[in-house]
This record gives structure tokens, C-alpha cells and sequence, in this order.
């Protein structure tokens, strides 16, 4: 009768080594594959928010003092900036203010920094209250919103407020978009230079 052998010892220590081995690596790329996902999830997040909260500041930052004579059409203070205008007077403009509701006379709306708790966790918005209304949350992880004012083409120092709204003809904003630290998105700081559309149509320019 022929003899059978199974494996030894030390094979089967060598078999069992080789598989830890195995699996310890295949556990590393799944961890680092999730941290991956989880980053450019938050980049996304971030850049989303970036482009609606740009997006919203222009479009009606631009529209400030248009068919109103009010005297000062964008003011503010730290995290809150307050636009006048009258877009009911124009057909081809959207009517609507900042919270999408319909525009039948002059607006102030004002864009501000607002929190809100979700799921125990407080989040910043970039928010706006129509005419004086319910502050409406339209972006979230937005944050230190600040601007100042170009008065004749130079830059005014934060804080200053023109005396003559028929010089401004528009805005240096800044905020910050928040990342994620726990994937290592760092927070973004934003600035957008804002031509006012009233100032432009004034001297005669297409906007």
C-alpha cells in the first residue's frame, strides 16, 4: 500500500502567514480606496457649493439700485449683505426674489450666514431673507461672508461705507467654502468681483 502524506507543521504555518498576509493587504486597499471615495465626495460637496453660492451673490449683487432710486443698493455688515432693487420693472428679468418667490415691487433681499442643526450636527448656510421675511437656508457649508465696495473703480477698505451710491459700481465679496478635515479637504476662501448691472447700463455699456 502506498503511503499518503499530508502537509506539515511548517507548511501550514507558511500557508497560514502567506494568507494574513494576504487579507492584511486586502483590507489596506479597501481602507484607503473608502478614504478615497470619502474625499472626493467632500471635494464635490465643496465644489457644489461653490458654484451655487457664486452663482446667487452675482446674479443678484449685479441687479443692485436697477429700477429703484434707493440711495444706498447694497449694504452690510459682517455676514450679511443686503441688495435693493426693483426687477418688476423689467419683463425680460426673472421677477423673482432671492428666495424664488415672485417680485411685484422693490426688494431688499439680504444673503447672510445662518446655522442649522441636522442630525446633531450644526451646519453654516449661506442663507437670505426676502424683504424681512423667514431667513430661507439655500447653501450649506458656507461661511464668513464679507465685502467691500469698488467706488469709482478703487477698491474702499473693509468696513467703509460710500457716501454716494452713484459711484459704487460694484463689489469685492468674499466667503469661505468649509471642507471636511476628517478626509483632508481644507476649507476654501472665495472672492468674486461683482459689477452692479444698474451702474453699467448707466454709462451706456451692454452688460
Amino acid at each position: 500500500m502506498r503511503s499518503q502524506h499530508g502537509f506539515t507543521l511548517v507548511e501550514l504555518l507558511i500557508a497560514m502567514v502567506l494568507g494574513l498576509l494576504l487579507t492584511g493587504a486586502v483590507i489596506q486597499a479597501q481602507a484607503a480606496a473608502r478614504q478615497v471615495l470619502a474625499m472626493q465626495t467632500a471635494l464635490n460637496r465643496q465644489s457644489i457649493s461653490i458654484l451655487a453660492a457664486s452663482d446667487l451673490l452675482a446674479r443678484h449683487i449685479r441687479e443692485a439700485g436697477y429700477g429703484t432710486s434707493a440711495g444706498n443698493a447694497i449694504t452690510g455688515t459682517v455676514d450679511r449683505v443686503s441688495v435693493t432693487y426693483n426687477d418688476a420693472i423689467d419683463p425680460s428679468l426673472e421677477q423673482q426674489d432671492c428666495a424664488g418667490h415672485p417680485l411685484a415691487a422693490v426688494s431688499t433681499d439680504t444673503f447672510l450666514i445662518a446655522t442649522h442643526v441636522i442630525d446633531g450636527v450644526t451646519v453654516s448656510f449661506l442663507g437670505c431673507q426676502p424683504n424681512g421675511g423667514d431667513v430661507e437656508l439655500l447653501v450649506p457649508d458656507i461661511a464668513d461672508l464679507a465685502f467691500r465696495y469698488y467706488d469709482d473703480g478703487v477698491l474702499q477698505p473693509l468696513g467703509e461705507i460710500p457716501t454716494d451710491w452713484a459711484t459704487v459700481d460694484g463689489v469685492r465679496l468674499t466667503y469661505t467654502a468649509l471642507g471636511d478635515p476628517a478626509v483632508s479637504v481644507p476649507d476654501q476662501s472665495i472672492t468674486l468681483s461683482i459689477g452692479v448691472r444698474a451702474r453699467i447700463l448707466a454709462a451706456g455699456v451692454q452688460p
